[in-house]
């Protein structure tokens, strides 16, 4: 029971900090997306903003970590 108990405790913690998560995303998408529109950019839903922002952070991730660690490891050589 306790297990139970400890497991519906973690999936309920872990959602609510994805669904802050992604209120947050969706905040910075709205904001952003006011700003793009200022510059010329139009986009279709909120929704497709936003999951362009998602996967624009999480390619971009990755790409700046590599950016970042073959200056230092070239320069190690």
């Amino acid at each position: 029971m306790k297990k139970i108990k400890s497991l519906l405790g973690s999936v309920f913690g872990y959602g609510f900090l994805f669904e802050i998560v992604l209120l947050i995303v969706f905040v910075l998408a709205c904001f952003g997306g006011v700003i793009m529109h200022f510059f010329g950019f139009y986009y279709e839903s909120v929704w497709k903003l936003m999951l362009f922002f998602i996967l624009s952070g999480l390619v971009g991730l990755p790409l700046e970590l590599v950016a970042k660690g073959v200056p230092k490891a070239l320069f190690g050589v």
